[in-house]
């Protein structure tokens, strides 16, 4: 069974609509507000730990950037203060940025594997090249974060976990998968494998999908084009979601698992 993307259900919305055409319905206009206004937040909680970021956007202050993607728009402007806010709705942009990919999926995949989406850019070149400074430069540092909360050392142990846990289910997944494709003539080892195996999916490919899941949260709250895309569409609680139904279809099957690669490992080896 492969490992479903988050942004399918979004995706599948949205090649109903072609491009250039508006969709057959709106968001209220409170909600893009709210969203919006949180993207902001988020945004401006990153800028101020770089202070050379504060420093480019303020030289660029008064100046406004217009994003779009399909039928979703957001104006941003630079304050005196380094930062961003929103601009108004008949403020003329300095600088136009398209996102000419279609596809929330493959843009999603293009940033959490450190590539920038395809964008078309119009306006201002000095502004354009802060921006693209930013893009290069700026990372949100979310143990950084955790650590004002918990302290330094909780925090690097908590970031080391989850690198470490990906790491391994990575690794669990590819020695069960040796397991379910090894040609024995033993019945008792058949009879071990078949514990591997269930009517929707193999347990090597319930692994990699909780390890694909995993990855997702984890690189999503650490990539700076993500994350405003994240929050403001509710991913990290739809994530949440699916690692949760995962625990609940496989958990109990996880100990089984171990004991049953435990067991071939031993009995293979003799």
């Amino acid at each position: 069974m492969a490992t479903q993307s988050p942004f399918q259900f979004l995706e599948s919305i949205l090649a109903s609509f072609k491009p250039g055409q508006s969709p057959g319905f709106a968001p209220p206009a409170w909600v893009v507000d709210e969203a919006s206004r949180r993207v902001v937040l988020l945004l401006n909680h990153v800028l101020m730990q770089e202070k050379e970021a504060t420093a480019r956007i303020c030289r660029q202050k008064g100046k406004v950037v217009h994003i779009k993607w399909r039928f979703f728009a957001i104006k941003l402007i630079a304050t005196p203060a380094g930062l961003l806010d929103l601009a108004e709705p008949q403020a003329t942009p300095d600088l136009n940025l398209l996102v000419t990919q279609d596809s929330p999926f493959a843009i999603a995949q293009a940033v959490l594997q450190g590539d920038k989406p395809a964008v078309r850019i119009e306006g201002d070149v000095q502004l354009a090249a802060e921006v693209n400074w930013l893009v290069d430069h700026v990372r949100w540092d979310i143990e950084e974060d955790l650590s004002r909360i918990i302290g330094d050392v909780p925090a690097h142990a908590i970031s080391d976990a989850a690198r470490r846990m990906a790491e391994a289910l990575r690794q669990f997944g590819a020695v069960i998968g040796v397991f379910e494709r090894h040609s024995v003539e033993e019945p008792a080892i058949r009879d071990l494998q078949n514990r591997f195996h269930s009517e929707s999916e193999t347990a090597s490919q319930a692994i990699r999908r909780l390890g694909q899941l995993t990855k997702w949260l984890n690189d999503a709250t650490r990539n700076q084009f993500f994350a405003p895309i994240a929050w403001a569409c509710g991913l990290f609680v739809l994530l949440t979601f699916l690692l949760e139904r995962w625990r609940q279809k496989h958990g109990r099957d996880v100990a089984d698992w171990l004991e049953t690669t435990a067991t071939l490992e031993a009995s293979l080896s003799v």
